[in-house]
């Protein structure tokens, strides 16, 4: 029986030093990562971002257009608006879409993505799918 090692670092946050984890704050001797505004989390929380970051690569620096598809243009709306009730600050700078800042307080957030991710995750996935259609 062939058994296949897990991914050692299924995310792409910087590690980073702190004395406790900005998720469940349990103390950190070895650092952890640094989740963009969340903060510095342990190696067990930080697979809870891992979607996380996934939505902020899909809408940091995405063009606004109008020729993509309704289907599309439906599923990206979603996770923009998911973004903003979760918490954060999404701006359109130059034709683009930017996540500016964190609007409420950490523990609101971190509480309601533990609700949320699956959504964000099923949105995204969506999303993608439909990416570089045109509209009819």
């Amino acid at each position: 029986m062939t058994h296949t090692a897990p991914e050692s670092k299924p995310h792409t946050f910087p590690h980073a030093d702190a004395a406790q984890c900005a998720c469940c704050g349990l103390a950190l001797s070895k650092g952890g990562y640094d989740v963009p505004f969340i903060g510095v989390v342990g190696p067990k929380c930080v697979l809870k971002f891992v979607a996380f970051a996934e939505v902020l690569k899909f809408i940091e620096g995405r063009a606004i257009t109008t020729t993509a598809s309704r289907e599309f243009n439906f599923s990206a709306s979603r996770v923009i608006t998911g973004l903003r009730v979760l918490g954060f600050e999404v701006s359109t700078d130059g034709g683009t879409f930017h996540v500016a800042r964190r609007t409420r307080r950490l523990n609101d957030v971190v509480k309601s993505w533990k609700k949320v991710r699956a959504e964000f995750e099923r949105d995204l996935k969506a999303a993608s799918g439909l990416e570089g259609q045109v509209a009819a």
